[in-house]
């Protein structure tokens, strides 16, 4: 185990790309064991209260039903990749609606 790793939180970080400058939106700090995929919500609501959120875009670890939730609650098309081991069968219409853009 990497030294630093032992004293350090996870840091997430939501970003913008809106205009020539892009900048930080939010930032969340957690404990060293926090979860990625958990962070998306808090970061997308909070910079969501700061801007018009029209799209959000994220790697595979952040798909799950709940944060493409989150992302329609503030009226943003969630662009999230599917894994490759994802299917349509037995999910949420939400989930079924965002896989067929894969």
């Amino acid at each position: 185990m990497c030294l630093w790793r032992r004293y350090f939180p996870t840091l997430g970080l939501s970003c913008s790309s809106f205009g020539s400058i892009p900048g930080v939106t939010s930032i969340e700090a957690t404990t060293l064991h926090g979860a990625d995929y958990a962070q998306f919500p808090t970061l997308l609501n909070s910079t969501a209260r700061r801007f018009q959120v029209k799209e959000v875009s994220a790697d595979k670890a952040y798909l799950g039903l709940s944060n493409l939730e989150a992302a329609e609650a503030v009226g943003a098309f969630p662009s999230i990749p599917f894994k490759s081991n994802s299917t349509p069968r037995n999910k949420a219409g939400l989930w079924r609606k965002h896989y067929a853009f894969q």
